[in-house]
């Protein structure tokens, strides 16, 4: 199966190019793989950092960039770009596993009914030190939709048929992922957890997560189990 990276990036020059030295160092086939990179209106020297990058290096690219729309308007955008059989998640900060590429598309092909998976992840600081590790619960749609916060997180690894059609919403901050995965279970969508840490996490300043309060996220989490909860009850 091929893979797309789908790769939202927005003033990350600090750290966008050791993320796509990450992917580049899989021991998944390079020939097999692609980067679809959206740039969100960067200010900063994340475009230079790109552009080298591809110059330098063997991996496919697709690079684009557009006015700061938003990171879940950046992802529906690689989404419409990405050719790959399986959309891999990844933000431009963060990095994964060597294997992680290798190991959830092994799991999609060992598990044909299964159209999503996600592994535990570390979480780690500014310097990519890792500070603690989430090992997350296997899948149940009923513990999720009710869980205090969204335990898949990184990283998620879709079969793009199974996905095809459900778009990041745009109007949905800091809670979009958790609206997504939602609304792509409601669809039928199974999940699988790797019970793996495949998956590197940056926590900084800068970070939406670090800068988005405590309040504002359980407000923006409740808003989204509630809407998930309406959509269910009267089948819209």
């Amino acid at each position: 199966m091929k893979a797309s990276i789908i790769m939202p990036a927005y003033n990350v020059e600090r750290f966008i190019g050791y993320n796509l030295e990450s992917i580049k160092n899989q021991d998944f086939p390079l020939n097999e793989l692609e980067i679809i990179i959206v740039n969100d209106g960067s200010t900063d020297k994340t475009e230079e950092v790109i552009t080298r990058y591809i110059r330098e290096n063997g991996v496919d690219i697709k690079y684009s960039k557009q006015n700061n729309l938003g990171i879940s308007a950046a992802r529906n955008k690689a989404m419409s770009i990405a050719s790959g059989d399986v959309l891999f998640f990844v933000d431009a900060d963060d990095f994964i596993h060597p294997s992680c590429i290798r190991k959830c598309v092994e799991a999609l092909d060992r598990h044909p009914q299964i159209g999503l998976v996600y592994s535990d992840h570390a979480k780690i600081n500014e310097e990519g030190e890792i500070i603690d590790y989430e090992l997350k619960p296997d899948w149940n749609f009923k513990h999720f939709s009710t869980f205090r916060y969204n335990f898949v997180g990184h990283i998620k690894a879709a079969r793009t048929n199974a996905v095809k059609g459900i778009l990041f919403d745009p109007d949905c901050p800091y809670a979009e992922d958790f609206d997504w995965l939602l609304r792509v279970a409601e669809s039928g969508v199974e999940f699988l957890h790797l019970p793996k840490v495949l998956y590197y996490w940056r926590r900084y300043p800068e970070s939406i997560s670090f800068r988005t309060t405590k309040e504002v996220r359980n407000n923006l989490t409740k808003k989204v189990k509630e809407e998930s909860k309406r959509r269910r009850k009267t089948g819209s």
